[in-house]
């Protein structure tokens, strides 16, 4: 029922917008898609089974994972991809999205992530060594009795 209250909610607005010469920018489907799922939490193989073309994926993907709409600049990008396989195309847009800047500030919880693989060891010691830049000049200044159980606890010589 509740689907059925934002079908007409969303039937009745673009009637309106027609009438004023306007039109809505996104399908009806990303609407009604976001009204269905929490606005907390993404369960990304639920959100890569919806039956929507690659168009209107990309903006329930923007929706569900930015909480916001495709902007215009990123609709471009994005339309050179609309005719990959459906599959194809929206295992690039998950990843993509998840991965951004924009989605960490987003704060959502994404479960059943199988689209984007763990930090590659490589990366988990460049974020160790940035650590270890910044921690240093600290350590410095610290008095030996001090840093004898830093060491100790980094693994290293005491």
């Amino acid at each position: 029922m509740g689907k059925n209250i934002y079908d007409k909610i969303f039937n009745i607005t673009e009637e309106n917008m027609r009438k004023s010469g306007e039109k809505f920018t996104h399908p009806k489907s990303a609407f009604l898609c976001y009204t269905e799922f929490d606005p907390h939490k993404v369960d990304l193989i639920e959100l890569f089974k919806i039956k929507a073309s690659n168009p209107e994926f990309l903006d329930i993907a923007y929706i569900n994972l930015l909480n916001r709409p495709v902007d215009p600049e990123a609709y471009q990008s994005w339309k050179k991809n609309f005719n990959m396989p459906e599959k194809q195309f929206r295992r690039l847009v998950i990843k993509r999205l998840v991965t951004s800047k924009e989605a960490n500030v987003c704060h959502k919880r994404i479960y059943n992530n199988i689209f984007v693989k763990n930090k590659s060891k490589s990366q988990k010691d460049t974020f160790r060594s940035r650590a270890m830049q910044k921690l240093m000049p600290v350590y410095k200044k610290l008095p030996e009795s001090i840093k004898a159980p830093i060491r100790k606890l980094a693994g290293g010589n005491q």
